[in-house]
């Protein structure tokens, strides 16, 4: 019940569909939501966990956005 849902990407049309349908959902809630995670990367240390695919991406200065959703109630 009090799980968070992390969500980062680099592909846009991913992000939006991603931001519609948890806005649209009833049961969960968007905590933050941010358009380039780099931003903010030093003060958010969980945020430097990157993938592999994360790192390529990031390799060739794609912007990689984030998305937390919580569970509400």
């Amino acid at each position: 019940p009090e799980a968070h849902i992390h969500l980062k990407t680099d592909d846009q049309d991913l992000f939006d569909y991603s931001v519609e349908v948890a806005e649209a959902h009833e049961k969960y809630r968007i905590v933050e939501k941010n358009e380039n995670i780099s931003e903010i990367r030093q003060s958010r240390p969980e945020l430097n966990i990157q993938t592999y695919y994360e790192r390529l991406h990031i390799d060739k200065k794609k912007t990689i956005k984030y998305l937390l959703l919580a569970k509400n109630g």
